[in-house]
């Protein structure tokens, strides 16, 4: 009935004279679904699967670690699932308001939309054509190869993931961005949604980037379009590692594998060190579903069984540089701007060093050479 009555307003929106003001239209739909989304499922559908998953995961969890005490019981699952601290800190309402904003404001700023799969996979396919000749279209797909597609996609788009996230955490300009989702002082799922806009256009088309890698051989080797295979709304592989507790990364809950499953897999006691503001935490576990290539790049960091004591926010503050909706857009411009400013001092200090060695040097060289050939004997001419 309410998804009905939401399709008639859409309906009317589009036939107004509202429709001819660009932008108008799409903004206040994408509010209307904000704000009806838990009622109608639109655009939230498969989000209340994940919530589902996770509400069972964290019951699992209270009940081996709770059961027999005092506390075990409704009242303490939800002091242990729902800590009031967590929800009322300062840093979490910051986080609402940025859910809320960045939704509203991303549909106007993203300028690297284009920058899909199917953009890369084009490239790279014609260079493809190019070496090899025309696609082979050899294959045809089957329960096997749609599993095996769908799995290999998420496992190159996370190493896109990887390789964005490092860069962020490396480049200074970048990090002047990705220091927002850092700065949050506790950790929920209300956390996952704590990054910049700039940030947000960046991550995309980094995965995109890597997950051709795999969609463009497909293309060139199977004779019709790849898909990859969904459960409850979402691909397979979401679907199976939201099973295995991925969406309790940005939580409070120390969920942690063996040593092992920790060099492949990211568990969420991994994800909570990488949000660390301690300094052996530095830079490290920023996998975003594998660990695999922290493991091979050297950014891993096995979490222990039982929970380590640390804070969490930026390395190196001494207080919270994102207090509000304001401050978390504006100063990383500011920041990233000093970033550049230092960088191109940098960059001329370098080249004007390295014009004056080389003068330095040429002089020097021209000496010797003067030197020498004043040094050489004078050879007398015979005389008749």
């Amino acid at each position: 009935m309410i998804s009905n009555y939401m399709q008639q307003v859409s309906s009317y929106l589009h036939n107004s004279p509202l429709n001819n003001i660009p932008y108008l239209v799409p903004f206040i739909e994408s509010c209307i679904q904000v704000l009806t989304g838990p009622i109608t499922g639109i655009r939230t559908a498969n989000y209340w699967v994940l919530v589902v998953i996770d509400l069972l995961i964290i019951g699992v969890l209270f009940i081996m670690t709770f059961r027999g005490r005092p506390e075990f019981g409704m009242s303490g699952f939800l002091r242990f699932a729902f800590p009031k601290e967590l929800f009322t800190n300062p840093s979490t309402k910051t986080d609402i308001k940025l859910i809320f904003a960045n939704n509203f404001i991303m549909p106007f700023v993203n300028v690297a939309w284009r920058l899909t799969a199917i953009f890369f996979a084009g490239i790279l396919l014609n260079c493809m054509i190019t070496v090899f000749g025309p696609p082979l279209k050899i294959f045809e797909w089957n329960k096997v190869t749609l599993v095996v597609f769908t799995f290999l996609l998420v496992f190159a788009e996370d190493l896109g993931f990887y390789l964005c996230h490092l860069a962020h955490h490396r480049i200074p300009v970048l990090w002047a961005f990705h220091k927002l989702h850092h700065s949050a002082e506790v950790m929920t799922p209300l956390t996952a949604t704590r990054n910049h806009p700039v940030e947000f256009m960046l991550i995309p088309p980094s995965k995109a980037l890597t997950g051709s890698l795999v969609l463009a051989p497909a293309l060139y080797l199977f004779n019709t379009m790849p898909s990859t295979l969904e459960v409850f709304g979402m691909t397979l592989a979401s679907a199976t590692f939201a099973f295995f507790g991925s969406h309790l990364n940005l939580s409070h809950i120390w969920l942690v594998w063996g040593p092992r499953m920790q060099r492949m897999f990211v568990c969420p006691a991994q994800h909570q060190i990488h949000h660390s503001s301690a300094p052996r935490h530095h830079d490290k576990n920023m996998g975003g579903i594998f660990s695999c290539w922290d493991w091979l790049f050297g950014t891993l960091y096995i979490a222990p069984r039982e929970p380590e004591s640390f804070a969490l926010g930026v390395y190196g503050a001494t207080r919270q540089p994102h207090p509000g909706l304001i401050s978390a857009y504006t100063l990383p411009f500011i920041e990233a701007g000093r970033a550049c400013l230092l960088a191109l001092t940098a960059c001329r200090a370098a080249l004007r060093g390295s014009w004056l060695i080389d003068r330095v040097q040429a002089r020097l060289s021209r000496r010797q050479t003067i030197a020498a050939s004043s040094s050489l004997p004078t050879s007398s001419m015979p005389t008749s």
